[in-house]
């Protein structure tokens, strides 16, 4: 068998997330090219890997990606090794394993000891702002101001906001149950400014349906017999939009940047990690935990509070 079918054979194995799924073929794409540098190519026996390529591997992603793309990357890798560890393709000793996990950890810390990359304090605000000025047919103007507010107040990521159905959505409760990473289902919250957002939206578009998406496509290739569902790369791109009418660089804003500029607020004005972990749907409380390492000025500020 050669390396192309193994990966095939080991993402299907895994039946992954479609998302997860994408994001571990990229990576694995990107540790063909790895081994390139080997004189290893995709036609190979697979027989040919060893556990020094896939250590080899961390340190090269790094170099090369962003925290978030190294991490997802290694990840697959990871699970690609596991599969031809069960397959009888790979044999590994404990010593092999302990290098392994070694290799892994001292990547992990190097992206630790960077300051993540978090928007400008006013940049939500301005977007909030923009998306009203934003010059645009109904009902796509209110969609995209319903999905801003609900990304600001929810601190949802972008795919578990377009995979929800309007019967998903408690109104009375202004809450909602969403799956996460690994089918993890976690209850949150949103704003009133969120609900008569939605709702304006709803009655817009005159398609409310239960099982309707909350937010549609209202493109010209949408028909118009049923909402079909907002893909995450549409709502990308809405982002963007938005982002340039507000002066706020769209290389540097994404749909995520709702989701650290809600966990900076939370853990401004309430000072409890643990419920801000909760709310985002982290288990590891280290991935909560770099929001705390908030702006400069706000250090300074709450510094200047304890030391007068």
């Amino acid at each position: 068998m050669n390396i192309e079918k193994a990966i095939d054979e080991c993402l299907a194995d895994l039946s992954l997330a479609k998302t997860t799924e994408l994001a571990y073929r990229a990576g694995l794409k990107n540790f063909v090219k790895f081994l390139g540098r080997e004189k290893i190519n995709i036609e190979d026996e697979v027989s040919i890997l060893n556990v020094d390529h896939f250590i080899s591997f961390m340190p090269w992603l790094d170099k090369n990606f962003s925290k978030g793309a190294s991490g997802v990357y290694g990840s697959g890798a990871k699970a690609f090794m596991n599969y031809l560890v069960i397959s009888k393709v790979l044999t590994l000793s404990y010593l092999d394993t302990l290098r392994f996990n070694k290799a892994s950890l001292r990547s992990h810390r190097r992206h630790e000891d960077k300051l993540p990359r978090f928007p400008e304090k006013d940049d939500v605000n301005k977007m909030l702002s923009a998306v009203h000025l934003y010059t645009e047919e109904s009902p796509r103007k209110e969609r995209n101001i319903a999905l801003l507010e609900f990304l600001a107040s929810s601190g949802c990521r972008i795919s578990e906001v377009t995979a929800l159905n309007i019967q998903d959505i408690d109104m009375c409760n202004r809450s909602v149950i969403v799956t996460g990473k690994g089918s993890k289902e976690r209850l949150v919250f949103f704003s009133n400014v969120t609900a008569a957002s939605l709702n304006a939206y709803w009655e817009c578009r005159k398609s409310s349906l239960p099982t309707d998406p909350a937010f549609g496509r209202h493109d010209k290739g949408a028909g118009h017999k049923r909402i079909k569902r907002m893909t995450p790369t549409t709502a990308r791109n809405i982002v963007k939009d938005i982002a340039m009418v507000a002066g706020v660089d769209p290389a540097k804003f994404s749909p995520h940047y709702f989701r650290h500029a809600f966990a900076i607020r939370v853990l401004s004005e309430s000072g409890n990690l643990a419920l801000a972990q909760d709310l985002l749907g982290h288990v590891d409380p280290k991935s909560t935990r770099v929001y705390a390492k908030i702006r400069s000025e706000d250090l300074r500020d709450k510094h200047r509070d304890i030391f007068k």
